[in-house]
C-alpha cells in the first residue's frame, strides 16, 4: 500500500450506493471481499481477534465485533455488509482511508461515526492504538425493515467518515452492553435496535432522504391479538422481531413502532415483563426448580433469570420462593 500523502486535504465525492450493492462491486482489480457475517472474518483485515462478538447470540441482520487494534496499514478490501464504526478510545488519533479512489484524511476522536456501505472498495491506515465497535448491518435488513414505504432499490447512501453522531454512539454501547450481559437472551434487543438504526441511517445518510410513512392507532385488533397469544404460547423459545413482524404481515420497523403504541411496550420490553409474570406464577410450584423456571420462560440460564427478576421486580426469585 502506498503511504497517502500528508499535505492532501480532504476530498469528498458524492458516491452513489445502491442498498443491495451490485453497481459497485469492482470486476476488475477485486479487493479482498469480506463476509462479517462469519466469525472469523476480521483477522482477514485486523491483527487481533475481537474483545467482543455476537457470533454466538444468533443476531439475525446486524453482528457486533469490539476491537482493540495497533496501529495498522491495511490492503484495499470491501465488505458485504454496511459497516458502522464507533470509536470509543478518548485519545485522538489520524485516519486515512481511501475509498472508492477517493481519499480522506481525519482526526478521530471519542464519539465519532463512520460509515462505509457494503461493497466499496477501501483502504485504511492509522496511527495510533485504536479501541472501536464496529456493526455489520446486511444490505437485507435495510429492504426488510422499509419495504412497506420505501422502494429499496431507490435508497442510496453514503460513506461517512468521522463525524460524531450521539444516537449511534449511543445505540453502540447499549447493544455492546446488552451483549455482554446477557448474550444468549439479546437476540430481540438487537433485531429492535437494528431496525431503529436503519431508520436513522435513512434519514441522515441517505443521498435521497426518503418519506417514511407514518403510521398511527396501533396494530388492529386481530393483529394483536395473534402476536400476543403467539408470545404467551412460546415465552420459553427464542422469539424473534422478524418472525413476529412477518406474523402480520409487516416490515419489523413499522410493526415495532405499532405494538408499542397498542401496548406501551416495545416488543422486546412486553416479552421480558411476561416471561418475569410467568416466572413468578411458576415459583409458588416447589417441585420445579429455579434453574428450571429459567429455562420453561425463555432464558438461557439461572443467572440471567435472576439479574431480569431483580431488574423488574426489585426482589430476588429465591425471595419470591420463601414466602411460598
Amino acid at each position: 500500500m502506498t503511504p497517502f500523502p500528508e499535505n492532501l486535504s480532504i476530498l469528498y465525492i458524492l458516491l452513489r450506493v445502491k442498498i443491495n450493492g451490485e453497481d459497485d462491486v469492482m470486476e476488475n482489480g477485486k479487493p479482498l471481499a469480506l463476509d462479517f457475517s462469519k466469525q472469523d472474518t476480521s483477522l482477514q483485515l485486523f491483527e487481533r481477534s475481537p474483545l467482543l462478538t455476537s457470533h454466538a447470540a444468533g443476531w439475525n441482520g446486524i453482528h457486533l465485533e469490539f476491537h482493540h487494534q495497533p496501529p495498522a496499514e491495511k490492503s484495499e478490501y470491501r465488505s458485504l455488509q454496511h459497516l458502522i464504526i464507533i470509536h470509543t478510545l478518548p485519545p485522538p488519533s489520524t485516519e486515512r482511508r481511501l475509498i472508492d479512489g477517493c481519499l480522506w484524511h481525519e482526526e478521530i476522536a471519542q464519539g465519532d461515526v463512520g460509515i462505509l456501505p457494503a461493497n466499496i472498495p477501501c483502504q485504511t491506515q492509522w496511527d495510533m492504538p485504536r479501541q472501536f465497535i464496529m456493526l455489520c448491518l446486511e444490505p437485507t435488513q435495510f429492504s426488510r425493515a422499509i419495504h412497506e414505504s420505501i422502494d429499496p432499490d431507490r435508497v442510496e447512501l453514503l460513506p461517512h467518515f468521522p463525524k460524531p453522531d450521539p444516537l449511534i454512539y449511543q445505540m453502540g454501547l447499549a447493544l455492546k452492553t446488552e451483549l455482554e450481559r446477557d448474550r444468549a437472551g439479546s437476540r430481540l434487543y438487537a433485531e429492535a435496535m437494528a431496525n431503529a438504526m436503519i431508520v436513522h441511517l435513512l434519514k441522515h445518510y441517505a443521498v435521497h432522504t426518503p418519506v417514511v410513512q407514518d403510521y398511527s392507532g396501533g396494530l388492529s385488533r386481530s393483529k394483536l391479538k395473534q402476536v400476543i397469544d403467539y408470545i404467551h404460547n412460546h415465552l420459553d423459545r427464542d422469539l424473534s422481531l422478524n418472525a413476529l413482524a412477518a406474523m402480520v404481515q409487516m416490515s419489523p420497523t413499522y410493526f415495532a413502532r405499532l405494538f408499542k403504541q397498542s401496548t406501551g411496550f416495545a416488543p422486546h420490553q412486553y416479552i421480558l415483563h411476561h416471561r418475569i409474570e410467568l416466572a413468578k406464577r411458576l415459583l409458588f410450584q416447589p417441585e420445579l426448580s429455579i434453574a428450571e423456571i429459567a429455562y420453561r420462560v425463555g432464558f438461557a440460564n439461572q443467572g440471567h433469570f435472576n439479574r431480569h427478576f431483580k431488574k423488574l421486580t426489585g426482589t430476588t426469585p429465591g425471595s419470591i420462593r420463601q414466602q411460598s
